[in-house]
């Protein structure tokens, strides 16, 4: 098997269909979506199997001394008192293929309108993965592949690859969907509007999935490092087969009290069913979410201000970690609240002054991690930050024929943790944007903006493979990107 690195990740997809809306009267209007999907969305990755370390760690797991390290391509020996790491060459195929149609009819009656609609989609994935298979490298900026001995003669390595796949795939799913809703919004006066929907919604999946035998010495021979605990496909097949309907329903109230300040309320109930990959994993739950926003708004000439309040209760949530080569369920529920706080002043024309700040208190309810062996509640969500600010200006004015814009932000995140068990932190990070437009004419728009202009440094996740701290030392983790200067020009014909 090839794997180019070089294809990186990205779709070939052709996506066609029609919309169509028709007035049948003058109060009744028939409205149809149809779409076609058919492609490929293939994915080639690097994936660290964990941080840098060094061959002497890497030879104390086989409990040995290290032998010799060489660089694959020729050109000596390797020092080995720098840090090398192992990355995997990891290679998923999906073909997709969708269709989906939905139709319905809207009634304008009095001060009633009423929209009734069915939809369908018939969808399918056919899935090649192979994970693992990974090699020995410099930890450096373009790294050198690395073949490594052992002190007693034991080949940690064979062209640089210490081990071959822990997981594949080798599945075709199919999934249809069915779903049937009904909703209505009604002007009661100039004051009030009232809406409320329904919706019934049958999700149905079929599988086929080769089965993994795990931990396969490949060549019989235990003496040979490299394949000692490999992932083969042996040619027999478990099915999938899931089918289940839900409701889901919202109702809401927008009050105006004068033509610039309003409020409103709304309620939802809504479901996520899983899709072919937790199904694989063998998670079944339907995650139920019910949500309660609220706030008040006002408009005026000088200043805009919103504020919101809402509650989001999640339950039946489920994902998977990779660790070590197998998938670990995290299963249970989350309950999150918070208030958010937008306004704009306009002091004098042109110029505009902006921000939000946003409070949210999220934890983990009744949540079990790492197969159900430990028990998360009270940890706060991970990747969610407790407070959020950002601000923003703009200063607009007019340059003889060219009307120019002067504008920045200025966003700050709170820390967070990166682990649903609240062990990897990641720190708190403030990130600054700036730009200028120019409108030259009627045309012709030139820009140039500077995106992170202090260069500064923050985290947005950390390594999702690791289960509790990350250590000392080097970490792997995902930053946001360093300082840089884009300039773009618009030309409208």
């Amino acid at each position: 098997m090839t794997i180019d690195q070089s294809e990186g990740r990205g779709a070939n997809l052709v996506n066609f269909g029609f919309d169509l809306d028709y007035s049948l009267s003058d109060t009744i209007s028939l409205f149809s979506k149809t779409s076609y999907l058919n492609g490929s969305a293939d994915t080639r990755g690097l994936v660290p199997a964990g941080a840098p370390t060094s061959v002497a760690e890497i030879a104390s797991r086989s409990g040995a001394g290290v032998g010799s390290v060489t660089f694959v391509n020729g050109g000596g020996a390797f020092d080995q008192s720098n840090a090398v790491i192992e990355v995997g060459a990891w290679r998923v195929d999906k073909d997709l293929e969708a269709f989906t149609t939905e139709n319905g009819l809207n009634f304008e009656f009095g001060s009633h309108t009423l929209t009734a609609g069915v939809y369908y989609a018939s969808f399918s994935s056919r899935d090649r993965w192979n994970l693992g298979n990974f090699l020995l490298l410099e930890a450096v900026s373009n790294p050198r592949v690395l073949n490594m001995t052992l002190d007693d003669g034991r080949p940690v390595t064979r062209n640089g690859f210490t081990r071959g796949s822990f997981f594949n795939v080798n599945a075709d799913y199919d999934g249809e969907d069915v779903a049937a809703y009904l909703s209505d919004e009604w002007q009661v006066n100039d004051q009030l509007r009232l809406d409320a929907g329904i919706r019934w919604h049958r999700h149905e999946v079929t599988g086929s999935l080769e089965n993994n035998d795990f931990g396969v010495d490949t060549d019989g021979d235990p003496n040979t490092l490299f394949n000692n605990d490999d992932a083969v496909l042996n040619g027999t097949f478990s099915n999938i087969q899931f089918s289940k309907s839900k409701v889901s329903w919202t109702a809401g109230a927008n009050y105006a009290f004068t033509d610039d300040f309003g409020a409103f309320l709304r309620y939802s109930r809504g479901n996520s069913f899983p899709q072919f990959d937790q199904l694989r994993d063998g998670l079944r739950l339907v995650q139920e979410i019910d949500t309660i926003e609220g706030g008040l708004k006002i408009s005026k000439p000088v200043y805009s201000l919103f504020a919101t309040v809402f509650y989001n209760d999640f339950s039946g949530i489920q994902n998977t970690q990779i660790v070590n080569g197998a998938p670990i369920p995290n299963v249970g529920s989350a309950s999150a609240i918070g208030v958010e706080v937008e306004g704009e002043l306009r002091p004098i024309e042109g110029l505009s002054l902006g921000g939000n700040l946003t409070y949210l208190n999220a934890e983990y309810d009744n949540f079990f991690a790492l197969g159900g062996t430990v028990d998360a509640s009270g940890n706060q969500l991970e990747r969610q930050p407790e407070w959020q600010a950002r601000g923003r200006a703009a200063y607009t004015a007019q340059l003889g024929s060219i009307e120019a814009t002067l504008f920045g932000s200025a966003q700050w995140v709170d820390s967070r943790f990166s682990d649903n068990l609240n062990t990897q932190v990641l720190p708190s990070y403030t990130k600054v944007d700036a730009g200028i437009s120019a409108v030259v004419n009627d045309r012709l728009t030139l820009m140039v903006t500077a995106d992170n202009l202090l260069d500064s440094h923050g985290i947005t996740e950390g390594n999702p493979r690791v289960i509790g701290s990350q250590g000392v030392g080097p970490i792997l983790a995902r930053p946001i990107l360093g300082q840089s200067f884009t300039f773009s020009a618009q030309f409208n014909f």
